[in-house]
């Protein structure tokens, strides 16, 4: 072990890096958008949700955990950069595109979406209109990163409670731009993707320092922004020439 100058005590060296495989994939049906925003997934009902960004009227659809349809017709209802299972109030939770701030979407007791979605906090809690937020039950936070720069915001005020760097992001790493997820795993709570080396950096959510690699096959897609998702223990991918979420694990 050793300590850096500003008393961050690091560990010399990351885990040894992981080989991912894909386990399930999640085929959208034609339609308007052609990024992935999000895939959320709901444990009591045992759905995930898919939905593609930049516009209100992009699909949104349901699919089950072996990857089949379930349900499709749905729009969020607001143009989504993200998407989380709210599992206190069982819902769907999203930050919107610029000032469209923080929407729910509320469940019937089948899972599936009912009603027009629900301004939670309206305006811009994010810093950046692009901004891809991803959530932190545990501490109620969405959390938005640019470059290499993390933010964490308060889900129920929209403020911004502090900011972290990430450490050691291997250099010449290309990153797909604003993306950022949370696995929830102890100290590799935050992940980008390098898009060139189709590689998951993880880093620890208190220090900011690089946890551990998860390396992905080659064929694995490539996106310089947007469709890069975290649930259910998966890290997923959007191919947009096939228009389908690829899981990993």
């Amino acid at each position: 072990m050793f300590v850096l100058a500003s008393g961050i005590l690091m560990s010399a060296r990351t885990e040894e890096e992981m080989e991912l495989k894909q386990s399930i994939v999640l085929k959208m049906p034609d339609g308007g958008g052609g990024n992935g925003a999000a895939v959320a997934y709901n444990p009591k009902a045992n759905y995930y949700y898919s939905v593609m960004a930049g516009n209100a009227e992009f699909p949104m659809v349901m699919f089950n955990t072996s990857g089949e349809m379930v349900k499709d017709g749905y729009k969020a209802g607001f143009d989504a950069r993200s998407m989380w299972y709210d599992k206190k109030k069982d819902r769907l939770v999203g930050n919107s595109f610029s000032n469209g701030g923080y929407v729910a979407l509320q469940l019937d007791n089948d899972g599936k979406p009912t009603g027009n979605p629900e301004i939670l906090l309206g305006g811009m809690h994010q810093p950046h209109e692009r901004s891809i937020g991803a959530y932190n039950e545990k501490a109620d936070e969405i959390i938005f990163r640019i470059d290499e720069s993390i933010f964490f915001y308060n889900a129920k005020t929209g403020k911004n409670k502090r900011n972290i760097n990430l450490l050691h992001i291997p250099a010449n790493s290309k990153l797909t731009d604003e993306s950022v997820i949370y696995t929830g795993i102890k100290h590799k709570e935050l992940g980008i993707y390098d898009y060139a080396a189709h590689k998951i950096y993880l880093f620890d959510a208190s220090t900011g320092v690089l946890a551990q690699s998860l390396k992905l096959p080659e064929s694995a897609p490539s996106p310089d922004v947007l469709n890069f998702s975290y649930s259910n223990g998966t890290y997923w991918l959007f191919d947009k020439g096939n228009r389908q979420w690829i899981g990993y694990k």
